[in-house]
């Protein structure tokens, strides 16, 4: 599956959501 998470953006104070793959680890 595809878990989303919140990295702080370079650009600025916002949070960008990228997704990353899910192995089953976290």
């Amino acid at each position: 599956g595809v878990v989303w998470l919140g990295y702080p953006s370079l650009e600025g104070p916002h949070i960008t959501k990228k997704p990353r793959l899910f192995d089953g680890h976290q």
